[in-house]
């Protein structure tokens, strides 16, 4: 595994959604801005995207995303599918029911449809383990290099 250097190089740049009261939390997110920053990544969210960027993106579902928690997430979404600014995204969500199954299912449908950038859905619950977040976070970026050096030497991916 590639390791960050100790300025702000970074190996990659990862897109993390999820709802600020999870991913900002260390218990409930299993730290995984500070995990993913460990294995080189930039870390960027919705939260730093201007309001207008969100709406104008979140106007691309057919109806208006009623929840504003959801449209923050669906916009964000969205403008990393599309600006090229991220190598991969992860979303962290904490209900596998509700409101946030249906952003999280829209989100996963759009990354699928597109195919152009590595998506990972993580629901976080009471049965979630600090082994497994870490290690599904090392596989991610993993793969994202992977797929990076791949493109680089021409290989198919």
């Amino acid at each position: 595994m590639e390791k960050q250097n100790k300025n702000t190089n970074f190996l990659l740049t990862i897109g993390l959604l999820g709802h600020g009261y999870t991913i900002y939390d260390d218990f409930i997110s299993q730290q995984v801005i500070r995990r993913l920053r460990e294995l080189g990544a930039k870390v960027v969210t919705p939260d730093i995207l201007p309001e207008a960027t969100i709406e104008e993106h979140a106007r691309q579902l057919p109806k208006r995303m009623f929840w504003s928690l959801g449209k923050k997430i669906l916009g964000g979404a969205f403008h990393y599918f599309n600006s090229h600014q991220v190598d991969g995204i992860v979303h962290l969500a904490c209900f596998g029911c509700g409101p946030d199954s249906l952003v999280a299912e829209l989100v996963e449908i759009e990354a699928y449809r597109r195919k152009n950038l590595p998506f990972m859905l993580l629901t976080v619950d009471e049965h979630t383990g600090e082994a497994g977040m870490i290690t599904r976070l090392e596989a991610f970026v993993d793969m994202i290099l992977r797929r990076r050096k791949q493109a680089l030497a021409g290989i198919g991916v």
